[in-house]
């Protein structure tokens, strides 16, 4: 196929109504199929570096044009797609090169945008730069873990059905989302997880509905009226305030032939990561009810009382009064290290997690969250008055990238000085910290001293805990492969397991 494309927005949406749409959506699907099954192979997952003939117009030169195919801008131009063609126009998308050229011409415009968003937003000045480049960085560092899908889901599990009934003033939430989907809550894990798995050997809800089995524990019907909560039209698509990100909230897309299709095996996989929490958070807004965040935030907290609790002696930890509303939650002191501790649990929302991250809902998110932590860590160590803490914002969610926080500072409501004692931790990367002191101590030194020296001497090495923990051999979180928390994504597996014939488990 031949085109001339100078980079103008009008060319690339021409281009894209050239190629039917919903065989455009299925091919798409199957290269995020092939890129999630080389996670292993791969030294980066998500990402491989394909390449299509191009003739150079000027000089009618052949060459072959290289682009690094991603999950996240196969995301990018399934959401082009839908925005400006449909299924009765164009070709059927045929060859290998015809998608990595539409990935690159979508590489490009998004770079284009990028520049002029910077320039009129005014981004080049500190902080909006790097919080709007650390934004959509978690998009690409889930993309490229997508392994940690599973200890986020096996973790959430845990606290949704074998803590929650232990705590007074949690509502019960497997009532709650029976009562919001209309099934109970392992069917709709069950539900994604299989569409997710069948989405890896086959695009259409059809095929997955041909060739998965069905029983008491999850029934044909029972399965499609839980699709139909994560299914949109294009106009659905078209029409949402969220843009590219209401993908992934319906990734699954009801074509004008009728057809729903999986239109990229990542958004899949991530759905079903927090599907039951989101669920209940779905009912609670319906009924203009605020109880989600005091009683999510409250499972938070007696979570991380009983991470204490199992990785640590009586004196190394206490809860700090609520005296006051700027006060801390924990004291923490292992050895020479003295931590004060502020837990936040609010999940990042939807517009702030993409490539093209929406500023304003991640400065909010900041403001209300991590400044608001960093102010109560600083007052509380002005209170105490004994010297200076290691003071640590710790996030439920693992999707901002921790070096956000030196940048927070610069932000106006931010009325703290950066010590360098002020730690953005996901729950992920404490839990492996407190196991790493529960079970070999020197090691936790080691990553406690390096942590330390590289945040006083302002280093370019990479800051963050899990990278200091992967330096020193520490690659997973021994703390959430216990038993307990391992039993929700085996049950999950092994239920499964019945509804795929032999032929798809090899």
């Amino acid at each position: 196929m031949k085109f001339n494309f100078s980079g103008k927005e009008d060319e690339y949406k021409y281009l894209l109504r050239k190629f039917t749409l919903d065989k455009l959506l299925k091919r798409i699907n199957i290269e995020s199929a092939e890129l999630l099954s080389s996670v292993l192979s791969s030294d980066i997952s998500g990402t491989k570096l394909a390449s299509f003939p191009l003739i150079v117009s000027s000089t009618g030169v052949r060459k072959e044009q290289d682009v690094f195919i991603t999950g996240w801008n196969l995301v990018d131009l399934a959401f082009s797609s839908i925005v400006c063609s449909n299924d009765y126009r164009g070709k059927t998308i045929s060859e290998d090169s015809e998608l990595y050229l539409l990935v690159s011409l979508t590489e490009s415009i998004h770079e284009k945008r990028e520049a002029e968003r910077m320039d009129i937003e005014n981004f080049h000045s500190n902080p909006n730069l790097f919080l709007y480049l650390w934004g959509f960085f978690g998009e690409q560092k889930k993309i490229q873990q997508p392994g940690k899908v599973f200890d986020n889901l096996s973790r959430e599990l845990y606290m949704l059905f074998d803590l929650a009934p232990r705590i007074e003033g949690v509502s019960d939430i497997q009532e709650i989302v029976n009562q919001e989907v209309g099934v109970c809550a392992d069917k709709v894990v069950l539900t994604l997880f299989l569409a997710w798995f069948a989405s890896t050997q086959a695009p259409t809800q059809k095929e997955w509905e041909d060739n998965l089995l069905w029983n008491e524990s999850l029934s044909l019907e029972e399965f499609q009226s839980v699709m139909s909560r994560y299914t949109a039209t294009y106009k659905d698509v078209q029409n949402s305030t969220l843009g590219r990100q209401f993908l992934y909230a319906k990734p699954y897309i009801r074509t004008q032939n009728k057809e729903v299709i999986s239109i990229n095996c990542y958004l899949n996989l991530f759905l079903v990561e927090h599907c039951v929490l989101w669920c209940v958070r779905d009912y609670y807004l319906k009924a203009n009810d605020r109880r989600f965040t005091s009683e999510f935030g409250l499972l938070f907290e007696e979570y991380f009382k009983e991470l204490l609790t199992n990785t640590l002696a009586d004196e190394n930890y206490e809860r700090i009064p609520e005296e006051k509303k700027t006060r801390a939650d924990w004291k923490i002191i292992l050895g020479k290290y003295r931590f004060l501790i502020e837990q936040k649990s609010p999940l990042l929302g939807l517009l702030a997690k993409q490539q093209e991250s929406n500023l304003e809902a991640l400065k909010t998110f900041c403001t209300r969250n991590i400044v608001k932590g960093i102010n109560q860590l600083g007052e509380t160590e002005k209170d105490f008055g004994d010297g200076t803490y290691i003071k640590i914002i710790l996030l439920y969610e693992d999707y901002l990238y921790t070096g956000i926080i030196d940048h927070v500072f610069a932000l106006p409501e931010c009325e703290q000085k950066n010590d360098c004692y002020y730690w953005l931790v996901t729950i992920d990367e404490l839990e492996t910290l407190l196991f790493l002191y529960h079970s070999n101590v020197e090691l936790f030194n080691e990553v406690m001293d390096e942590k330390i020296e590289r945040e006083t001497t302002f280093s370019k090495e990479g800051k963050s805990i899990s990278q200091i923990l992967g330096e020193k051999g520490v690659n997973s979180n021994p703390y959430i492969a216990l038993e307990k928390f391992q039993k929700h994504i085996d049950r999950i597996k092994s239920d499964s397991l019945q509804h795929v014939r032999r032929s798809a488990r090899a």
